[in-house]
């Protein structure tokens, strides 16, 4: 079986009403695959989103880290500064670094210039 391109994924994501396919989106191996998803989600669900993007904000793409915690933010996620001082006691380096840099842009409002 031939696995859909990051362009059919992408588009797919953008006109999904599913939360739940979105949620999945969020392992994509394309960060503007899980960016989109992460727009769309948090268009359908609004709050309703944080609990989805907090339990991804350690483990996507380093280069997605900002993004998520800025919509995390911007949501009004009230946990995502906890949530991220605890991670920096994980055992595992991706993940302290994951949260090293989500506290640098929960510090720094719009720091990764993500848009919305």
């Amino acid at each position: 079986m031939r696995r859909v391109d990051a362009t059919q994924r992408l588009r797919a994501v953008q006109a999904s009403e599913s939360p739940d396919q979105l949620t999945l989106a969020l392992d994509d191996p394309s960060p503007e695959v899980v960016r989109a998803a992460i727009d769309r989600l948090v268009e359908l669900e609004g709050q309703g989103a944080a609990a989805p993007l907090r339990a991804r904000l350690f483990d996507v793409d380093l280069s997605l880290v900002a993004d998520v915690a800025n919509v995390l933010r911007r949501i009004g996620d009230s946990g995502v500064i906890e949530v991220a001082i605890a991670a920096l006691g994980d055992r595992r380096y991706s993940r302290r670094l994951a949260a090293v840099r989500a506290l640098g842009a929960l510090a720094e409002p719009d720091r990764c210039g993500h848009r919305g």
